[in-house]
């Protein structure tokens, strides 16, 4: 059934708590059985809800250098372009791109490693102002409890509840809030492999006069 219930949100939560709990812990919690465990995890994996298991460092204790918050005003366009090279820096910890072409990432590295960041690795024609601001306090909260969790309709964004619908296409799963929302899914997905099949025959047509 689509949707997050009160389980799968015990389970998420338990595992956000310490990712390295066994599932017979955490089964052993929630009343079920490890397996059972096991094959809802794998289901909100499948979903996209659980990327990954990772472990989070501290960088201070790591590496030298200060914690910053930078801030830059790029030209639009550009924040894809700014957000890949970013992605492949080490010391940059997290960085989010806006719609009003703003890039603001948070790093720890010293101040010549953030100059030749910032002058030199990343092109100066990105960038049109910048701020860098010293952090002074971090609070996280990776929590899964709340109404908050919720799986997303692929098509209108909606919260998808126990009366939700999963559409099966090319091997892959699609939680929708509805019917409607499922029919839309199915019409898109067919017009989309009517465009790649018409794309290959006039690809099979072209070849062929050559």
């Amino acid at each position: 059934m689509p949707g997050i219930d009160d389980t799968d949100r015990e389970i998420l939560r338990l595992l956000v708590e310490d990712g390295r709990r066994s599932y017979r812990d955490v089964a052993e919690r929630v009343g079920l059985s490890p397996p059972t465990v096991s094959d809802r995890v794998d289901r909100l994996r499948d979903r996209g809800v659980v990327r990954r298991f990772t472990a989070e460092l501290d960088r201070s204790r790591l590496v030298e250098g200060e914690a910053v918050l930078v801030d830059l005003d790029v030209e639009p366009g550009a924040v894809g372009a700014v957000l890949d090279v970013l992605a492949d820096v080490p010391g940059v910890e997290h960085a989010d791109g806006t719609v009003d072409s703003r890039v603001v990432f948070r790093a720890h590295m010293d101040r010549s490693e953030l100059r030749e960041l910032l002058s030199g690795t990343l092109d100066e024609g990105w960038i049109r102002a910048c701020d860098v601001r010293l952090i002074a306090g971090t609070v996280r909260n990776p929590g899964a409890s709340g109404a908050a969790l919720a799986i997303e309709c692929v098509v209108c964004d909606r919260p998808v509840d126990g009366n939700g619908v999963t559409v099966d296409l090319d091997e892959r799963s699609y939680d929708v809030c509805c019917s409607s929302c499922a029919s839309k899914l199915r019409e898109r997905h067919d017009e989309l492999r009517r465009a790649a099949d018409g794309g290959r025959s006039t690809e099979r047509r072209r070849r062929g006069n050559g």
